[in-house]
């Protein structure tokens, strides 16, 4: 799997063009999944299960990892398994491994085997989540 990642970290500096930030995030994220998927005893890019994203999923989330964490690690793997789908390397793609979640009417981050159109509840927002956007300065 590791070989896979330095493929996909090369093709998104040389073929994509995407910043040293971007790569460094993408390449720290998936080499934090690997490392989970390893200890669980998942070594081959085409092994990975919905129950083992499930798994990792759950564990940056009992490691009070923030909101913005799990996404960004979600869109690293997203990305990844994307591109190892496209290239011929899996046989099933992304999207049969995730599925999108909404939180009210807020699309937070991509999860496991979540029924169309499914509605949680609206997570707890502090106001430094939106100073960011123009219409929320004070």
């Amino acid at each position: 799997m590791r070989e896979e990642i330095r493929t996909f970290i090369n093709y998104m500096e040389e073929e994509k063009h995407a910043s040293k930030n971007t790569t460094l995030s993408y390449q720290s994220d998936l080499l934090k999944m690997a490392d989970y998927l390893e200890e669980n005893g998942i070594t081959d890019c085409g092994k990975v299960t919905k129950t083992a994203l499930n798994s990792y999923i759950l564990f940056l989330e009992k490691e009070g990892k923030a909101a913005s964490t799990v996404s960004r690690a979600l869109a690293s793997t997203r990305s990844f398994f994307g591109w190892l789908f496209k290239e011929g390397k899996i046989r099933r793609g992304i999207n049969k491994l995730y599925d999108r979640i909404r939180f009210g009417s807020i699309k937070v981050h991509w999860a496991i085997n979540v029924p169309p159109n499914i509605r949680l509840p609206v997570p707890a927002f502090r106001a430094e989540h939106f100073r960011h956007l123009p219409a929320f300065r004070l």
